[in-house]
This record gives structure tokens, sequence and C-alpha cells, in this order.
């Protein structure tokens, strides 16, 4: 966390600003020796000022001459026909370059180097990077970037906390103090157009809180959009749902080919790595299989195979629904973040960390902080029973065999009861 903190960025234009000053404090000075200099007491036309006050290392060959008196007319005139002729032959050089820059680039030229271009490298280089992540603590822990992994999905990269099972930190109590808190830093000047994703014209970050056991990051169609210049706070409650399997369920698993163990997300991941592999011959880099990975190139193909995809074939993937699903149900609120008092806090310590001026409006801009927490530590669980098991249908049918048999069992003892007792009645009379 301190190598992130420490880096001015970005450096180029902090490199760029000092070569203006440098620049700035040189032109003072050349400005200042110039009126030092007294103009010679000499009686003559403000031509002659102008002539004698031009340096000689002007860039304009022969200018001076121009304006110079004592010079021959043949020589001065001649001097006027040449700087004419610089002068169209410089404004005929930007002509050319500006018309050339309104033509279409020949992208064929690139073809050589782009086809060997890896692109999850290409990705990783240009997402944000784990420098992003300014503070983060949990409960009265402070975190480091050790605390946060780094991976690349359909989104792109996430920064993932508490995915490693073997230094998994634990919630002890409830409640916003003892959740994770993380301030972010948008770095908008690193963002770059892309429109297969329309959600990139805003800033910000999105965020979802998953269980690794059943499911896998899904931050384009269910992250809760945070942007610069808020506070927000994330309240969680863990849902846990077990269904039933057939045949009164419809929950199942499936052997996936490309993943250990099965969820949702990674068959349908699968179902989209087939599509696309089908159509371009490639996959992308979020996917996993033995396909050799898109180049840029491919790049139009594979956005082409993803749009035919979710709009056809998304439905023709049979994924069943798992028996065993934790889901987080969220609340969330928002505040300004930070407050003026704050800011010119976070303006001081971070313009010494990283060797860059900051301005209060930076923040609102910039940063924003992140406050997640569990509402409670208990579970809901919601759990799929028979609705009329075997067991149910044995105590029923007893039930009514006992009914039905033991009636007329006694019915029968009646009639016999009432036979004997008339054939004894009429043997007395």
């Amino acid at each position: 966390m301190a190598e992130g903190l420490n880096k001015s960025f970005p450096p180029k234009i902090g490199a760029s600003i000092a070569q203006s000053v440098d620049f700035g404090v040189a032109g003072a000075s050349l400005a200042e020796n110039a009126h030092q200099v007294e103009p010679p007491e000499i009686k003559k036309s403000r031509w002659y000022l102008l002539s004698s006050s031009f340096p000689h290392a002007i860039g304009v060959a022969g200018i001076k001459f121009i304006f110079n008196g004592d010079e021959m007319k043949i020589r001065r005139k001649s001097y006027i026909e040449d700087n004419e002729a610089e002068f169209a032959a410089l404004l005929e050089h930007l002509a050319n370059r500006t018309s050339r820059r309104h033509q279409d680039i020949d992208a064929t030229f690139y073809d050589g180097n782009l086809k060997y271009t890896n692109l999850t490298e290409l990705r990783l280089n240009a997402a944000h990077q784990l420098d992003t992540i300014v503070y983060a603590t949990f409960g009265n822990e402070k975190l480091t970037v050790d605390n946060f992994s780094l991976a690349l999905f359909e989104f792109g990269v996430c920064f993932t906390f508490n995915l490693d099972s073997t230094h998994r930190l634990q919630v002890l109590s409830p409640g916003a103090t003892h959740g994770l808190v993380v301030i972010l830093d948008v770095e908008q000047w690193n963002y770059y157009h892309q429109d297969s994703h329309p959600s990139r014209i805003s800033a910000g970050f999105q965020l979802q809180a998953f269980d690794s056991k059943t499911s896998t990051p899904q931050v384009n169609d269910y992250g809760i959009a945070v942007g610069p210049g808020t506070k927000t706070r994330v309240g969680v409650t863990v849902h846990e749902t077990h269904n039933i399997p057939p045949p009164h369920g419809k929950c199942g698993t499936k052997k996936l080919k490309y993943h250990d163990g099965y969820k949702v997300s990674l068959c349908q991941l699968e179902c989209k790595t087939d599509f696309l592999v089908a159509a371009c011959k490639c996959r992308a880099p979020y996917m996993a299989g033995p396909d050799r990975e898109c180049n840029p190139l491919e790049i139009v193909c594979m956005n082409n195979a993803m749009e035919d995809f979710n709009s056809k074939a998304t439905a023709a993937c049979p994924c069943p629904r798992p028996c065993d699903v934790v889901t987080y149900a969220t609340t969330v609120s928002q505040a300004k973040f930070p407050s003026d008092f704050y800011s010119k806090f976070l303006a001081e310590t971070l313009t010494e960390r990283r060797n860059r001026s900051l301005n209060a409006a930076y923040f609102s801009n910039s940063m924003c902080l992140i406050n997640i927490f569990f509402n409670e530590l208990s579970r809901q669980t919601n759990t799929q029973q028979e609705a009329y098991g075997f067991y149910s249908l044995l105590c029923d049918i007893g039930g009514s065999l006992g009914m039905w048999i033991g009636g007329s069992i006694l019915t029968l003892c009646e009639v016999l009861d009432i036979i004997g007792y008339s054939i004894h009645k009429g043997r007395s009379s």
C-alpha cells in the first residue's frame, strides 16, 4: 500500500507542468533584460527602432534587414520576396498536414503487431491497479493491498476482498463500525471509450457482494453503482435457500468442461465460450478453455458474437438451478464525501504522500468511500419441502383403510347381532 501511495500520478502531467513553469520563468527573465536595454538616442522613424530591436536569431532569415533603411532597396526587396516564399511554403506544409489528418487511417499497417498482442495483458495494463485503493480498514484492522486480489471478469478487472479461504477475515459483530471501509480513486484520466459497455459513460465503480462457493461476480448485471464524491453504506443480510431435487423440485447440478464444481454463472459462461469459439475461432480473455485467446484484431467479431448470444442463444443454455444457494440482500444509502473540513485534511495528507498538489475539489470529482457491513450475523434460511410425500400418503391410506375397514366390521357385527337377536326372539315366542 505504501508503494502505491508514494507514486505521483500521473507522472507525465507533473513533468509537463514543470516544463511549463521553467519556460515561463525563462521568458520572464528575458523580458526583464529586454526592458533594461536603453535604446540609442537616434531620432529616426519608428521603423528604425523596430529594426534595431529585432534579435538576430528570431528564426526567419533576413527579416531585420527588411525594415533597415540603411540597406539597399534591391536587397530589401529580395529579402521580402524570400520571406514571402518561405511563409507560403510554411502555409502549404500546414495545410497538407491538416488535410492528411482528416483522412482514414490505414489500420492494416498495425496488423502485424496487433495479431500477436496479448489481450489479457493489454486489459490488465489499461485497468485500475491496486494502488487505486487509497485507504482500507476491516473493523479496527488496517488493510494493505495484500488483502485484495485482482482478477479479470466479463465487465473488466475486479478487486475482490476476502476471497482467499486460507486467510479469510471473520466478522465478529454487526454494524458499520465492524465492516469494510475502502477509499478509492476513480482516476478518470485513465478511462477509455468502449461501445460494448454502455455503462462506461459514467465514472465510478460497480460493487457486488457474492458467495465464492455458489457464484461468481456479475457486476455488469447486478452491481451497485458507486460514483465519485459519495460515501456509500451497504448493509448486507445473508439468505440461504435449500431447494429439493427432482421429482418434486427442479434443482440440480451439471458437470462443467472448463471449471471444477458447479455454478450457474460458470455454466452460462461456458455456453457463451462455446458460442464465441464457434463464431470467431477464439475465446475472450476472461473465458477458460483450450482454445486460443482472441487478439485485438478480432474484438469486433467478439463483440458481435456476444450481442448475438445475449439476444438469441441465452435461453438455449441448459443450466439447472443449484440446490443450495447463498445470496446477499443489500440496503444502500449515500452521502456527500468528503466534507469540506475532511477534504482539507485529505489534501494535506495525500499531497505529501503522492508528491503532487491536490486541492479540495479533486476529491469530490475523483474519490469515493465505501462501507460494507452485515446488518445482523444471523442467516435467513428458506427450505423447500415436499407438499405431499410418500409417508404422508401411507398415513392417509392407513387412516382411510382403518376408517372404512373399522366401519365395515362394526356394521357387519351389528347386522349379525340383529339377525341373532331376531332368531332368538322368534324361538322364544
